[in-house]
């Protein structure tokens, strides 16, 4: 958990950080087409 921490604190990538954001939304997207049919 904190080698993952320091990785996003060590890239200040912008796009990097949109991309883990779009990747995290999908996921719960899914999660929430399982539950709310």
């Amino acid at each position: 958990m904190i080698k993952i921490a320091f990785v996003l604190l060590e890239s200040k990538n912008k796009s990097n950080i949109k991309f883990v954001n779009s990747k995290f939304e999908a996921r719960l997207m899914s999660f929430r087409k399982v539950f709310f049919k």
